[in-house]
C-alpha cells in the first residue's frame, strides 16, 4: 500500500556524503543516488534554491542552518518523482562541549 511518506522512493533512493577541509570551516556535500532503469534526468534542489543538475553543493562556516536538499528524477515519459534527503549538519554548527584540561590534547 502506498504512503505519501514513500515520496518518489520507488524510482530514487539517495544519500548523502559530507567532505571536509582539513581546519574544517568548509565543506562540500555530495548526494550519492541511484535511480530507477526508466530514469532520464535528476535534479538536486540544495537549500531551497531551486533544481539543478549539480550532486555537490559547497558550504563554509557562515551556514548556521541545517542543508536541505530535495531530490526531483523524471522518467522516459515525462512524470516526476521526489524524495527529500534527511537535513545535513556540519561540525561548526555544534555547540561547544566544554571540559576539564584532563581532556584536553588527546
Amino acid at each position: 500500500m502506498y504512503k505519501d511518506a514513500y515520496e518518489g522512493l520507488g524510482r530514487v533512493m539517495c544519500y548523502t556524503t559530507v567532505a571536509y577541509t582539513g581546519d574544517h570551516s568548509k565543506a562540500t556535500v555530495s548526494a550519492k543516488c541511484r535511480v530507477h532503469d526508466s530514469i532520464t534526468k535528476t535534479e538536486y534542489n540544495w537549500n531551497n534554491e531551486g533544481y539543478f543538475p549539480d550532486s555537490t553543493y559547497s558550504a563554509d562556516t557562515g551556514m548556521t542552518d541545517d542543508l536541505t536538499l530535495t531530490i526531483k528524477v523524471t522518467d522516459k515519459d515525462g512524470k516526476e518523482f521526489t524524495i527529500t534527503a534527511e537535513p545535513t549538519n556540519f561540525v561548526w554548527q555544534h555547540p561547544a562541549v566544554p571540559q576539564s584540561s584532563n581532556y584536553e590534547n588527546g
